[in-house]
């Protein structure tokens, strides 16, 4: 799903899907249309002026859940996304600020007084402000509650069964120090194949490409920050998998890390893992992440809604 940066050809597929074929000179214009549009994308990575955040962005808009969200036909209302909903997501994939805010070249976050210099507007939100901790574990909440009632649904008859946040039956610690508390890891999703006497462990991730602690690996190469968030959580799931408990199990158990930048490009293992559900139903795989797209960019929308009303309640109040 996400294997490019720049699209190498324009998508035909998406025209000739339905309706009358196009002539050759729609084909032809469309053609030279795309390669406009790839010779400004690549300009705009390639240039020396732009700062890390914003090729960080321009990287991360690559992805399979980047750009359905305004691409797609309003047919059901799952599918609808509301004006507000709608120009705030606009304005966050074109790196604009948002009223009531400030500039992007703004150094301070008015919420918490963090230093936000490294990022365009809306990457401290995303990323890391203490002040909307809250909205972005809603954004985690909502995205994994799609994911399960999705492929239970779709999973629903077949041999393997879906549960949510499932506690591991072994706790570990939270990290490689000697004194370090033992926690118990709860996985987003359990998809159990019974067949095959297997159960992949889900945990999902949502890590924003401009967070500083991905800068600048994020600005100069596409998925940075998804492939390091990968290699953590593979680390830190490591110890649980290969407990005894587990591994006298009847069962055999994976960790599965699904990991999707909250400009929609999604880690190429989460990806496969994906592809490997629905391989023999590809429109199923596209409605699932059509839907993931609107629930990603809603819940960046949402987010800055409360950053938003937090901000004009400290201006009033102070």
């Amino acid at each position: 799903m996400d294997a490019v940066a720049v699209p190498s050809r324009p998508p035909e597929e998406s025209v000739t899907r339905s309706g009358p074929a196009p002539s050759r000179t729609d084909v032809i214009q469309q053609a030279l249309s795309w390669d406009i549009h790839r010779g400004s994308y690549a300009t705009l990575l390639d240039s020396s002026s732009s700062p890390p955040s914003t090729l960080a962005r321009l990287r991360g808009l690559g992805g399979s859940l980047s750009s359905r969200f305004f691409t797609v036909i309003p047919a059901y209302p799952r599918l609808m996304m509301t004006d507000f909903e709608m120009r705030t997501s606009l304005r966050l994939y074109l790196g604009l600020s948002q009223p009531p805010w400030p500039a992007a070249s703004a150094s301070s976050c008015t919420l918490c007084g963090g230093n936000v210099a490294y990022g365009e507007f809306g990457g401290h939100l995303l990323a890391s402000c203490p002040q909307v901790q809250g909205a972005r574990t809603r954004r985690h909440t909502r995205l994994n509650r799609l994911l399960f009632r999705y492929l239970r649904s779709q999973l629903l008859g077949t041999d393997r069964e879906v549960e949510y946040e499932v506690p591991l039956p072994v706790a570990t610690a939270i990290t490689d120090a000697a004194d370090a508390p033992a926690v118990q890891r709860v996985a987003d999703l359990v998809v159990t194949d019974l067949s095959a006497r297997r159960s992949e462990y889900v945990d999902l991730s949502i890590p924003c490409p401009q967070a500083s602690r991905y800068l600048p690996g994020s600005a100069r190469c596409r998925g940075a920050a998804a492939r390091s968030m990968r290699q953590l959580k593979e680390s830190q799931y490591a110890a649980s998998l290969l407990d005894s408990t587990l591994r006298d199990s009847a069962l055999s158990y994976r960790f599965v890390p699904l990991i999707i930048e909250c400009f929609g490009l999604v880690d190429s293992v989460g990806s496969r893992w994906l592809r490997g559900l629905f391989r023999n139903s590809p429109s199923r795989l596209d409605s699932l992440l059509t839907e993931l797209s609107l629930t990603l960019w809603r819940s960046n929308a949402a987010l800055l809604s409360d950053a938003r009303h937090q901000r004009l309640v400290s201006r009033f109040s102070g």
